[in-house]
């Protein structure tokens, strides 16, 4: 998912169950959601479903590299 989309779209909230700690634009190395120097504030509610969220990610991308061999 995109922050920058979410914030220039103006979207008020975000749900997401599963961190992307290397890339992800919110609450990561960028962090889009609490930026002073953007005039949107976007209310972050994370964790929704976690370990699940993250499992399915993991069978998703898992399966990719499987079927790119």
């Amino acid at each position: 998912m995109c922050a920058a989309a979410l914030i220039h779209a103006r979207v008020p909230r975000l749900v997401f169950g599963a961190w992307d700690n290397r890339w992800g634009g919110v609450g990561s190395l960028f962090d889009f959601s609490h930026d002073p120097r953007i005039n949107h504030d976007l209310e972050v509610i994370s964790g929704v479903m976690g370990k699940a969220s993250a499992q399915l990610l993991q069978r998703f991308f898992r399966g990719l590299r499987q079927n790119s061999d």
